[in-house]
């Protein structure tokens, strides 16, 4: 009997161990458990696809719309017409030049025999480009030519515009820079007070750069001091003279327009009357107009309908 009573005893004993032991397991068991992912975050905005096609097409300008489909074509004799097309479409595109370039390549490729008529194209090519790119197109111009093997005599022609352009380019820039390393070193030598060599290194700048050519920064800072030097003598005329290619070449500060009217007055009986007259005149003198406007006279023709668009 106290062997039964001992051995329930001990039974009892470890159940209630096991049971201790398996509920003490549990917490470390939901510890070690991973923890769900978080869910993914909301899109504040739709993503970013691109256009479809068509509405790429519909924002494109006509004309390079129009150029670039004919450029597409295939077919020799097609792809001519369509360029033609393009040319009669659309005279005042800003691509004129392409379209000749490409329709005279299209000749020289489907009809080398034109030679007129790729003339045409290719001397409308260079002048109907911009300034900044006539040489460029010249020496493709050029290029394409002897690549075909035709026209070789104007293929020379195009290739001298072209190397001609470039040097008077380059000459213009080596003046330009020129003329800014004297200013500085008048300027240099005004600050030391060696009036003359300043007055001289100024005077060159000035000299090195044609008027309508000159950097607005260097006309300025020389004819600023030149009118110095000429303060210091009392020649007040030669600072009005300084002093106002300096207001029309740029923007003068405070100081500077003070010295301009204390010149004015000295020379124009303590008078500002007529200055303003005087910078004007002189501005277009020195910058004269490169398109002449008339302006609007009515004929008798003219009626009071009103034009609706």
């Amino acid at each position: 009997m106290k062997l039964m009573s001992r051995s329930v005893f001990t039974v009892l004993t470890f159940s209630m161990i096991f049971a201790l032991l398996a509920t003490s397991s549990h917490p470390a068991v939901r510890a070690q458990t991973p923890a769900p992912p978080p869910p993914p975050p909301a899109q504040t905005s739709a993503p970013q696809t691109p256009p479809p096609p068509q509405i790429v097409a519909q924002s494109m300008p006509p004309d390079r719309k129009a150029f670039l489909d004919a450029n597409r074509v295939s077919d020799p004799q097609k792809k001519i017409e369509a360029l033609q097309k393009f040319l009669t479409d659309f005279p005042k595109s800003q691509m004129l030049y392409s379209a000749h370039e490409s329709l005279m390549n299209a000749l020289l490729k489907n009809a080398p025999e034109q030679k007129e008529n790729i003339l045409l194209h290719a001397q409308k090519a260079i002048d109907t480009a911009p300034d900044f790119a006539r040489k460029f197109i010249c020496n493709q111009v050029a290029n394409d030519l002897i690549e075909a093997g035709v026209l070789l005599d104007k293929a020379e022609e195009f290739a001298v515009k072209a190397l001609s352009s470039t040097e008077a380019e380059l000459a213009k820039s080596l003046r330009q820079a020129r003329a800014s390393y004297q200013t500085i070193m008048g300027r240099i030598y005004l600050k030391k007070g060696k009036t003359k060599e300043a007055e001289k290194a100024f005077k060159a700048a000035l000299n090195t750069v044609p008027s309508g050519d000159a950097n607005s920064t260097n006309v300025r800072a020389a004819t600023l001091g030149l009118a110095e030097i000429a303060e210091k003598e009392g020649k007040y005329d030669q600072v009005l003279t300084h002093l106002s290619a300096a207001a029309i070449s740029g923007r003068m500060d405070a100081s500077a327009r003070a010295r301009l009217e204390t010149a004015y007055r000295k020379t124009h009986q303590d008078s500002l009357a007529g200055l303003d007259e005087m910078l004007d005149a002189k501005y277009e003198k020195d910058f004269p107009r490169p398109i002449k406007v008339e302006p609007y006279k009515p004929t008798p023709a003219r009626t009071d309908r009103t034009v609706l668009s």
